[in-house]
């Protein structure tokens, strides 16, 4: 990184930036939006971030108990949801199955890859059945050079018991939205604002 930062402002700054782009009106699956806004933010800062497109699954403990039990995973109980990296036995989802719409998750990382940020990680929570995931998600693998040749990285969170677990790809699909070919107007001004807000927090030193 150009900057040395605290993952605890980073997510400071990406709640900020996931609350104005909820706020504006955008869908929760905005990964694309959320991503870009957030690497906008962080430029603004003098922090050098990279977009990196991943596969992520996510897993309430119920199912994670019986994976690391040695229950093969298309019989584990629970619930555990996936988007461009599925576990054994789980369907891509219905968008995805109809070619809708992309299966694939943008995140930003470090340039050497020893923090990842999710902006948009709330939108694989599903509270109602015992998988909740609040706010964006911001976490050091624990190999980064592992992770960033395709080794899926697995954070437990000790309060919920909920695991999310990322893997980077090579896809590159998302270069060719509208939201990365250029920066539309609306989301400019939405990310603008983001970065007033966080000249307010500690400044990264």
């Amino acid at each position: 990184m150009s900057k040395t930062v605290s993952t605890v402002w980073l997510q400071h700054a990406a709640l900020i930036v996931r609350q104005h782009i909820l706020d504006a009106g955008y869908q929760v699956q905005t990964c694309l939006e959320s991503t870009r806004a957030m690497e906008y933010v962080l430029r603004g800062h003098g922090l050098r971030f990279e977009p990196q497109p991943v596969g992520v699954w996510a897993c309430c403990p119920t199912w994670w108990a019986d994976m690391t039990s040695g229950v093969p995973q298309d019989q584990c109980k629970g619930f555990s949801f996936a988007v461009g990296d599925p576990m054994p036995g789980e369907k891509p989802l219905p968008a995805v199955a109809a070619g809708g719409a992309w299966d694939g998750h943008l995140i930003l990382r470090s340039p050497d890859g020893d923090v990842l940020i999710d902006a948009s990680a709330d939108q694989l929570g599903h509270p109602e059945r015992g998988m909740p995931v609040p706010g964006p998600f911001v976490a050091s693998p624990g190999d980064p050079e592992a992770w960033l040749t395709g080794q899926r990285a697995f954070f437990p969170n000790s309060a919920t018991g909920v695991v999310l677990a990322y893997r980077a790809t090579t896809d590159q699909t998302w270069r060719r939205t509208p939201v990365w070919t250029g920066m539309p107007k609306r989301l400019r001004e939405v990310a603008d604002q983001a970065l007033r807000r966080t000249w307010a927090i500690e400044v990264p030193k």
